[in-house]
């Protein structure tokens, strides 16, 4: 029997009205879209078209406004939800000043942590009481602005080090910056993740990473790393084997810098450990990069479903590769997790295959599913957009798909310069929490199954349901020892919630303990949480023990060498069961 869209306005007035009795009202409309979903979705669009709800926006701060934290008494991640209260707030632009403000802390017996643009969820950045060094004066890479530069020291390379295709950064440039720069010599970083806000150090000292099976994370194009220590000390690290400096060649300092000694070390075990240690062994002055030539990338975007495209990647299939990704330079797919009602019993799936190109004119364009969200709701903000599937969660399922149907290419391929089709645009203007899981790639249809079949559980028995579709992408393995990428091909599922929803905290941290916590897979095989995108703080020191097992006991060895006062420890540290004790 269909439910008439009389009965269903009735239910959606009594909710606008009393909002006191949200969960009987969530229940009726839930009971009456398992019913009719076509009926409720013309039934909402209806009612909100003839509200003015422009009280929800005047009630709240945008959605739209992430920036780089503030830098009042206390401090804020992009989105507002970690904070912390430093000593003091410090910006050094030169390694010099740097250095200084690590003895400045040493003398005063406090902490330092060093901050990026506030782009993680977790607590990685959170330190109460002690030196925050901001680093947004140290923003400078090589080039011949000599305001905006800082030498390559190209001179110290080894004659097989292809100077052509390095680039040196401070640690605070933003990875947008980063690529101006880049393009202004015709360059390009390898690869890169959908957000471009991050700073460069921030990004591989979390693990921070793009797609693509024969691309690792972006900690994989590091060659090279200055780092200041507790003592004040600085090094320059690289790995033993392929380090790009001649020791013979090294003045002993960086070229920009003459009167600040710098010891040479290139060690496997040190330099993979920094690479991804989330500001737990020191400061990051700046950063070598192998990069190249620039180049485009050709986009296709394609319905499908998660069940069409789940055979391709059974278990047997990865010898090496299974067909997407051996075609695919760059492949990823956006899953609908709830099944329509009435509907296919299917998941609906947005595949998304790149091909590296020869730079070339830009062709095309690309819808974003934020905009088609709105537009679906016949609303015009996001704060809108939360309030109602605050009040209405169970319409998730319906709008995701038609978001997902409007991510269809009418024209491919869409085509432009590899930073403008890497970044996803204003959905990373969205102010959102999310939680990241890595795992083996031999695991993919077991682990997306593991997560689709939680989300049905908590939809039914909750009312708890994601907003947007599920992101998956695929990672070469990294030899950094704790990056979630290690040891492995590694498959990621990314889950995100609106910031403001009201069950995003019950769902995510639901999600972890059903796929990681009861998983009994360790060491290369488990359930990972990304560094940054671990927006509840739940990794334990267990996990951590768990999924890197002897990898994690290299790491803190060196952590042990580089922290032995324990100056870079934090809430972060102190969770993760590493803080020396």
């Amino acid at each position: 029997m269909t439910t008439s869209p009389v009965s269903i306005e009735h239910i959606l007035e009594n909710a606008l009205h009393h909002p006191q009795d949200d969960e009987s009202h969530q229940q009726l409309l839930a009971d009456a879209y398992n019913n009719d979903p076509e009926g409720v979705m013309n039934a909402v669009r209806s009612v909100l078209s003839q509200k003015d709800l422009s009280f929800v926006e005047q009630a709240q701060p945008s959605a739209l406004s992430v920036t780089w934290p503030g830098h009042a008494k206390t401090w804020t991640n992009s989105i507002g939800q970690q904070k912390c209260t430093p000593a003091e707030w410090r910006f050094p632009g030169t390694l010099k000043s740097l250095v200084a403000t690590i003895n400045e802390a040493r003398g005063k017996g406090k902490r330092v942590r060093a901050v990026g643009s506030g782009h993680a969820f977790s607590d990685v950045p959170r330190t109460d009481g002690a030196f925050l060094i901001d680093p947004k004066n140290l923003g400078k890479a090589q080039g011949s602005d000599p305001k905006r530069s800082i030498p390559s020291g190209a001179e110290s390379f080894k004659p097989d080090a292809d100077a052509s295709n390095l680039f040196r950064a401070q640690s605070g440039i933003t990875i947008a910056d980063l690529n101006t720069r880049l393009e202004n010599n015709k360059l390009a970083l390898i690869n890169m993740g959908s957000y471009d806000g991050q700073t460069i150090a921030g990004a591989f000292s979390t693990g921070t990473h793009g797609s693509g099976a024969r691309f690792g994370p972006i900690a994989s194009s590091v060659v090279s790393i200055v780092l200041v220590t507790e003592t004040g000390k600085v090094y320059q690290l690289e790995p033993s084997t392929g380090g790009i400096t001649d020791p013979a060649k090294f003045p002993g300092h960086v070229p920009e810098a003459s009167d600040v000694p710098v010891e040479l070390k290139q060690d496997d075990d040190w330099f993979n450990a920094v690479k991804v240690s989330m500001g737990c062994m020191g400061v990051i002055y700046s950063v070598t990069l192998r990069v190249q030539e620039d180049f485009s990338l050709s986009e296709t975007r394609t319905l499908t479903t998660w069940e069409a495209l789940r055979p391709l990647f059974a278990p047997e299939n990865f010898n090496p590769l299974p067909e997407p990704l051996a075609n695919n330079d760059h492949f990823e797919f956006l899953i609908n997790p709830y099944i329509i009602p009435k509907g296919p019993t299917t998941h609906t799936t947005i595949q998304v295959a790149r091909q590296r190109i020869k730079r070339t004119k830009p062709r095309g364009a690309r819808a974003n599913w934020l905009g088609a969200l709105l537009k679906y709701f016949a609303v015009a903000s996001a704060p809108i957009l939360v309030w109602v599937l605050n009040r209405w969660p169970t319409l998730s399922p319906e709008a995701i798909q038609e978001a997902l149907r409007a991510l269809v290419d009418q024209d491919p391929p869409y085509i432009d310069n590899s930073p403008k089709v890497f970044t996803l645009g204003v959905e990373n203007r969205m102010k959102a929490l999310a939680l990241e899981l890595h795992f083996d790639a031999r695991d993919t249809v077991a682990t997306i199954d593991a997560i689709l079949t939680a989300l049905a559980d908590f939809s039914k028995d909750h009312l708890w349901y994601l907003p947007g579709p599920i992101g998956i992408r695929f990672v070469q393995s990294s030899d950094a020892l704790i990056a979630p990428e290690s040891g492995r091909l590694t498959c990621t599922a990314e889950l995100d919630m609106l910031f403001g929803t009201k069950s995003a905290e019950q769902l995510l941290d639901a999600v972890k303990k059903r796929i990681c916590d009861q998983s009994e897979l360790t060491g290369d095989r488990s359930v990972r949480i990304h560094w940054g995108l671990d927006p509840l703080d739940d990794t334990t020191a267990g996990d951590v023990r768990k999924w890197y097992g002897s990898r994690l006991d290299k790491w803190q060895e060196v952590h042990a060498t580089l922290n032995t006062t324990g100056m870079f420890d934090n809430k972060f540290s102190d969770r993760i069961g590493v803080s020396k004790k």
